[in-house]
């Protein structure tokens, strides 16, 4: 089994730290990419070349918001080639319904333990087209 490839944009190295430990705990070879803002992120989401497999965007990002990256790409006639999940603390269940028909796979709120990052690194794996 490949290693799957995981785009991550966060603006919280500490986020990006705990996640790569919650995959490393439940047995999963993943490369992670961090990006620290929203713009990076559109950039990666748009490149037909980009080898992530799966992307996980926090949903207040500096300079694009998951949802204003997501509707720019949208617009710029892209279309998500790969699995996408999008984290924040609270979701209205209207967003929730906008990200997902925006092409995103998972709306989950941001895990704030140890256990429910694992728990999000298992979805995430399962989301993985490797």
């Amino acid at each position: 089994m490949r290693s799957v490839h995981v785009l991550v944009a966060d603006d919280n190295e500490d986020d990006v730290m705990l996640l790569g430990e919650a995959f490393r705990l439940i047995g999963a070879e993943v490369q992670i990419t961090a990006v620290t803002d929203g713009q990076r992120a559109a950039q990666s989401l748009t490149d037909e070349t980009s080898p992530f497999d799966v992307v996980i965007l926090d949903y207040y990002l500096p300079r694009y918001s998951a949802r204003e990256l997501l509707e720019q790409v949208a617009r710029r006639g892209a279309v998500l080639r790969r699995p996408a999940v999008v984290l924040s603390s609270h979701f209205a269940p209207k967003e929730a319904s906008h990200l997902r028909s925006l092409g995103v796979n998972l709306v989950a709120e941001k895990p704030n333990d140890l256990e429910g990052l694992c728990s999000l690194a298992r979805q995430v794996i399962a989301l993985s087209p490797v």
